[in-house]
């Protein structure tokens, strides 16, 4: 059922797959170094590319390493201003991992079921997305 409050939340469970591997797989490994370890510093920008394709920028705002816990801001332009991102990882056993991926936003312009509507759709693509590449 999907609630048409200006909040996400999605629960993907990870089998063969370690809290480390999924932890890594938050700062892109082809970097050198240095730039990878500017990545983890709050502030740091960084684009990628979402399930359907489109660039998607953001910037990380905290990172929690005792709590395994990342949260983003999106700064691509959508409907959703002010809109926060949270990922918590947690181990659940040998070769088990949870993440917990949710957001707050503001809508812009648009009924808040539509919006809910739209981030469910985008973010759920996005963990099916991860889901695959980390199962693989």
């Amino acid at each position: 059922m999907l609630h048409c409050l200006p909040f996400w939340k999605k629960k993907v469970v990870f089998k063969d797959v370690t809290l480390c591997k999924l932890a890594a797989v938050f700062h892109d490994e082809r970097q050198q170094p240095r730039e990878r370890i500017a990545l983890r510093i709050p502030g740091a920008l960084r684009t990628f590319t979402s399930a359907d394709g489109s660039a998607i920028s953001d910037r990380l705002e905290t990172r929690n390493e005792a709590a395994h816990q990342l949260r983003y801001s999106l700064l691509t332009d959508t409907p959703f201003p002010n809109c926060l991102t949270t990922m918590t990882m947690r181990d659940l056993g040998p070769n088990r991992a949870e993440m917990v991926w949710s957001a707050t936003f503001e809508r812009d312009g648009i009924p808040a079921c539509e919006a809910a509507e739209i981030l469910e759709g985008a973010l759920s693509a996005n963990s099916l997305a991860l889901q695959q590449f980390m199962e693989r």
